[in-house]
């Protein structure tokens, strides 16, 4: 079994991994009850947001190398900034 391990991104450091970030969402969305097919290019510019915002923050999961999940959040569209980190994870 890989090890799991959680850390946590702001702005640029989100960079290395938006395009591993862009499948999960695009994987996650496709299933019940989103039934969203993405796009990789709309993922891109949507995840770009979260480069741009110093205050935002990707939680990414790893199993050893690879990402096995994501959780972004922008404090400017979303009022439960950092709730899922401090309850959950204790990163802040």
């Amino acid at each position: 079994m890989k090890k799991v391990t959680i850390h946590r991104f702001t702005g640029a450091q989100l960079g290395a991994y938006l395009d591993a970030v862009a499948r999960l969402r695009i994987a996650v969305f496709r299933d019940f009850p989103y039934l969203y097919d993405g796009t990789m290019e709309y993922e891109r510019n949507y995840l770009q947001t979260y480069l741009r915002c110093p205050q935002a923050v990707v939680v990414v999961a790893f199993a050893g190398q690879e990402v096995g999940g994501g959780d972004p959040d922008d404090p400017a569209t979303d009022d439960n900034h950092g709730r899922l980190i401090e309850n959950h994870f204790g990163l802040l």
